[in-house]
């Protein structure tokens, strides 16, 4: 377990000694900024749901010997909640580099725009992870993530000959060949049956499509510049927010039902309810 980490963070300082050399240090400050905010976003978001969701699948593992239920049901709420957000953020941005961080760092949004992309597919063969190591095949992922980081370190030093954007772009090509090597192990691990993955992959992009459509058209409108006003993002963003809805109520998701849980939660705690006593 402590390999499959190391791999992964190796092959990341690699890749940043490598675009240090060959672009300098201006474009390397560039790029991890992008890569700081993608990694923020992917760690507190994807990694607090899959560190809850793996105590479950350990749980219904442990008791049951079964993993299918809460593993569909996890993956269908984890691509759901991130892909919108993943590809809203690559729509936005220009604007959102220029407004957080200010005009000098605007080199840093199209590597973002990248790796927001990368990490779209990388949840494609989501909870991967937490399917090996219940299933005790670690080693074979070990070998997995060598590979990956090997084909992931030359396809962002070809990147790196061109420009940081390039070298981001070579993100997005670990990304596929990860789902090419892992994807065919989900569905026999997980105890899944063929097609189920896909029909969720094909209602959460229904569901990001929803959400992105109204920023995407705006970005258009104003030919992706990062003056737009943030009136008109927030706009955007809240409309797509109320098409994501209501493409949820119209799938029935289960996402929905976290949701009400989350609401009665709130409920109670600000609307407590007063113990009436019984008249007998």
């Amino acid at each position: 377990m402590m390999s499959i980490g190391g791999v992964a963070t190796m092959a990341m300082r690699l890749s940043d000694i490598i675009l240090g050399n060959l672009l300098g240090l201006a474009a390397l400050g560039l790029y991890s900024r992008a890569s700081s905010i993608s990694v923020l976003i992917f760690d507190n978001i994807y990694g607090a749901i899959t560190r809850v969701l793996f105590v479950q699948l350990s749980t219904d593992f442990r008791e049951k010997g079964i993993l299918r239920d809460t593993f569909l049901r996890g993956f269908e709420m984890i691509t759901a909640l991130i892909w919108p957000l993943l590809i809203g953020l690559a729509v936005l941005s220009r604007p959102v580099v220029y407004i957080v961080y200010g005009e000098k760092w605007l080199g840093a949004a199209l590597p973002l725009s990248f790796l927001m992309i990368a990490q779209f597919i990388v949840i494609c063969f989501g909870m991967n992870w937490e399917l090996f190591v219940l299933r005790y095949e670690t080693a074979r992922q070990v070998r997995f993530e060598a590979i990956r980081a090997i084909v992931g370190v030359i396809a962002f030093t070809c990147g790196c000959f061109f420009s940081i954007s390039a070298a981001a772009a070579g993100r997005i090509a670990e990304a596929i060949f990860g789902f090419i090597l892992y994807h065919p192990h989900m569905n026999r691990m997980a105890g899944t049956e063929p097609g189920e993955l896909v029909r969720i992959l094909g209602n959460s992009m229904l569901l990001t499509l929803a959400a992105v459509f109204p920023s995407l058209a705006l970005m258009l409108s104003t030919g992706w510049s990062q003056l737009t006003s943030p009136i008109l993002i927030a706009g955007a963003v809240l409309l797509g927010i109320a098409l994501w809805m209501g493409v949820l109520v119209r799938q029935k998701h289960p996402l929905l039902d976290e949701m009400r849980i989350i609401a009665d939660k709130f409920r109670s705690k600000i609307f407590p309810r007063r113990f009436t006593p019984r008249i007998s």
